[in-house]
């Protein structure tokens, strides 16, 4: 019988295989646990190598026997490992919740990305309703072993702000979909079709999702430094004169 830590890391998260592209050659999978999922994309998309990444040492050391190689440690650092390397796939299965940065993370991955290559992600979704009930009507933020406010999270998200996230750091976000429905009661169905549907979020417990670089992001960031460095050099060239 399984530990609830050695659950936790054997996940297999199958729903999200299918947000991997058939055609993937080489995936990134950060937080890799025990290499489960991994293993199911090596399965299912033929001639797919994957590398993991896990803090977790004895879950790294179950990867290495499930994915072609495995390095232990922080995302930051296994970062600088990878490059000059590139993915077709990275994919942050319940990560970046729980990154001091999750935004300069995702800022770096653009750089490991390969033409047409894609991030995947899942995000749990801090208006899901059991939670946002405690946290609105019983006065409560407890945090817990696992789940939505699992007590090693350090960041929280909305529908909304996983969709900032994205595009803040580069990205266009193509998928963002609710995954793991709660069946919700009559009474708040009513209230979301009152609402609008401004409430539907609430029985998600997470979001799946599906960036691609954005394009027009890289041409403003080029435009700016380009700015900046003539900027630099008119006002070098300024200061001389009046030397």
């Amino acid at each position: 019988m399984q530990t609830t830590d050695q659950a936790y890391f054997n996940a297999s998260r199958a729903e999200m295989l299918e947000f991997v592209p058939t055609n993937v050659q080489r995936l990134l999978d950060v937080g890799c646990g025990a290499g489960v999922f991994g293993a199911l994309v090596q399965r299912e998309r033929a001639g797919c190598e994957v590398i993991g990444i896990e803090m977790n040492t004895a879950a790294a050391h179950e990867a290495r026997a499930r994915l072609k190689y495995v390095i232990e440690g922080a995302v930051e650092l296994a970062f600088d490992e990878l490059i000059p390397q590139k993915f077709d796939c990275i994919v942050f299965n319940d990560v970046l919740e729980h990154l001091v940065d999750p935004w300069s993370i995702l800022a770096r991955t653009r750089s490991l990305l390969s033409i047409n290559g894609v991030v995947i992600a899942s995000i749990p979704n801090v208006r899901y309703y059991p939670v946002a009930r405690n946290y609105l009507m019983g006065k409560e933020w407890k945090y817990e072993k696992w789940g939505v406010l699992d007590k090693t999270h350090l960041r929280f998200f909305t529908e909304v702000s996983v969709q900032r996230l994205f595009t803040e750091t580069g990205f266009r976000l193509n998928i963002c979909r609710g995954i793991f429905p709660l069946s919700l009661s009559w009474k708040i169905k009513l209230l979301s079709w009152l609402a609008r549907g401004l409430i539907d979020d609430v029985k998600f417990e997470r979001f799946a999702c599906v960036a691609v670089p954005d394009a027009d992001f890289e041409k403003l960031t080029h435009q700016n430094v380009d700015e900046g460095q003539n900027q630099a050099i008119h006002l070098g060239t300024s200061h001389s004169s009046n030397s």
